[in-house]
């Protein structure tokens, strides 16, 4: 496989400062985040629509 060349061109959040505060506020309302409910309960199914 000789003439195989590969680039990565994925976009790296960890390459901004927005990234940290962006996690910060994803911890507060995410899944590891304290609930007044019971996690099942909170989990949230969202359909996928065939466009």
């Amino acid at each position: 496989m000789e003439g195989i060349r590969f680039e990565n061109t994925r976009f790296d959040p960890d390459l901004i400062a927005f990234h940290g505060i962006a996690q910060q506020m994803a911890r507060s309302v995410g899944d590891a985040a304290d609930l007044s409910i019971e996690k099942k309960l909170a989990q949230v199914q969202v359909p996928v629509l065939d466009v």
